[in-house]
């Protein structure tokens, strides 16, 4: 088993619908399904606006309308960053399966997400919200409990890439196996070596040391959202 062939009907951007004389939507993060049903997964500061309706967007071929569904019965997990939801009326969906292990370190790992979404004033004046995936493959560089921001130890895993504004909620995925092993819900910064800069100020000189830090995804690991899954599916 390998990634589904076409993982825009596994992962899925989430909006939040505004309702008024015309809809308007807002894009808040990334969603993938575990079954053909519909149910599926993300992290739960992207459904977390009050007082909206949500919609899971499907995207077609380049070029054709995407459609928007209703999506429903979303629970939260108390302690960690997980929701689990449900949509329905979508077809012909490739579902994506939770690991029941970890994937060694030196495998590819994939990720689908869509943080070049952007909005676009469109003639007559209407606000259009136009999606964008964006694919990112790169390894988990280590496994690691986390207790901040989580009230209990959570098992996570820190990526060689970074998540951008929209990618929480997104897959982690083993190339090689298809499996997902981790769901991104933020960023960590590792801070780089400084750098040591020298100058003058009335003849007198200084140092100043400036530091950068890099930016790397953070995922709940799989046995979270599998744990998750089982309790609110009973």
């Amino acid at each position: 088993m390998g990634l589904p062939p076409n993982p825009l009907k596994a992962v899925f951007p989430i909006v939040s619908v505004y309702q008024g004389p015309e809809p308007t939507y807002d894009f808040l993060g990334t969603g993938f399904y575990i079954d053909s049903d519909g149910l599926f997964l993300t992290a739960k500061h992207v459904c977390q606006v009050p007082e909206n309706e949500y919609s899971a967007v499907m995207l077609g071929l380049p070029g054709s309308e995407p459609v928007s569904y209703q999506i429903s019965h979303i629970k939260y997990s108390e302690n960690l960053d997980i929701a689990l939801g449900q949509v329905e009326g979508v077809e012909d969906i490739q579902p994506l399966k939770i690991a029941s292990e970890n994937a060694p370190v030196n495998y590819d790992v994939v990720t689908a997400e869509f943080s070049g979404t952007c909005t676009q004033r469109i003639e007559g004046g209407r606000i259009a919200v136009f999606f964008h995936p964006y694919f990112r493959k790169g390894n988990v560089v280590c496994f690691y409990p986390s207790t901040f921001p989580e009230s209990v130890p959570t098992s996570c895993q820190e990526l060689s890439f970074p998540a951008l504004k929209g990618a929480s909620g997104a897959p982690v995925i083993v190339e090689q196996t298809g499996l997902v092993i981790g769901m991104i819900v933020g960023n960590i910064q590792r801070e780089l070596l400084p750098s040591q800069i020298e100058g003058f100020t009335n003849g007198e000189k200084y140092t100043e040391e400036v530091k950068y830090v890099l930016p790397s995804a953070k995922a709940i690991s799989w046995e979270h959202l599998a744990e998750f899954v089982k309790l609110s599916t009973k």
